[in-house]
């Protein structure tokens, strides 16, 4: 877990930030999503280290296969739902 958090601890950080998130809820979150796996696919579709459907990744204009647009689409669906 150290050494995958290591990998995307400034993508976090920075998703974190511009949507005033807890960077520590958000890596608990890909946690709980993918446990940081970028490749993570669900039997229902969703893709990605944040787990994200087709339609939302479109909606929110990322792609949902690279992590770091992935993390920041992630945290912006998520700022989004808690306003």
């Amino acid at each position: 877990l150290s050494s995958k958090l290591r990998i995307y601890y400034t993508p976090i950080v920075r998703a974190a930030q511009e949507y005033n998130i807890d960077p520590l809820l958000l890596a608990a979150l890909i946690f709980q999503e993918s446990h940081f796996n970028p490749d993570a696919c669900s039997s229902t579709g969703v893709r990605g280290i944040m787990q994200l459907t087709t339609s939302t990744a479109l909606a929110l204009g990322v792609d949902r296969l690279n992590p770091v647009q992935s993390i920041r689409g992630g945290a912006r669906y998520l700022r989004q739902m808690w306003d």
